[in-house]
């Protein structure tokens, strides 16, 4: 049972409606944004950030890939099923999603570099990667403007982990087999 008052575009309070109603015009909307409207400054700041790294050079691929590896990390089971379903409008296989979950590669350099600099910030977390790490990164194509994206990502997926941690948000997207 979710444990944050689910809103909706009614309910919700006056910063958050707009927001809800851009999201809404696009699709049904998730139980995760009907969480994060609670707070229309929370939920800003998540679409900002999420808008600003739509529009890095990135890309989809790798931010799935990272976002499957944090929502198997921190057993979000909501992020795990988002990601998943996600992840396969990409076309990834199983066997790639199962080795991005475990921060692993799977058969995109690009991508595979992006999900091991990730697995590197979240396991260097209170001392950041060294040298040797960061060099690795860079010789696997990563650009020092991609790396900071990498951390952007991780962040804002923490964030959805922690919300779905908080609210126990109910799943509205396809169950993965595994996760």
């Amino acid at each position: 049972m979710q444990r944050l008052e689910k809103l909706s575009p009614e309910t919700a309070p006056e910063g958050a409606k707009p927001i809800l109603a851009e999201l809404g015009a696009k699709g049904p909307l998730k139980n995760i944004f009907l969480a994060m409207a609670n707070s229309p400054s929370a939920f800003e700041g998540y679409l900002a950030m999420s808008r600003a790294l739509g529009k890095g050079t990135l890309g989809n691929k790798s931010r799935e890939a990272i976002a499957l590896f944090l929502a198997h990390r921190n057993q979000c089971d909501y992020c795990n099923a988002a990601h998943t379903f996600l992840a396969k409008q990409l076309r990834y296989e199983d066997s790639q999603i199962s080795a991005f979950r475990r921060g692993e590669a799977a058969g995109d350099a690009k991508v595979d570099a992006a999900v091991r600099f990730a697995r590197v910030l979240v396991e260097t977390l209170h001392h950041g990667p060294s040298d040797h790490e960061l060099e690795a990164a860079r010789a696997a194509g990563l650009t020092d403007g991609e790396l900071l994206e990498i951390a952007c990502c991780v962040c804002l997926n923490f964030f959805t982990n922690f919300v779905n941690h908080i609210n126990h948000t109910e799943i509205d997207w396809p169950i993965p087999a595994e996760h």
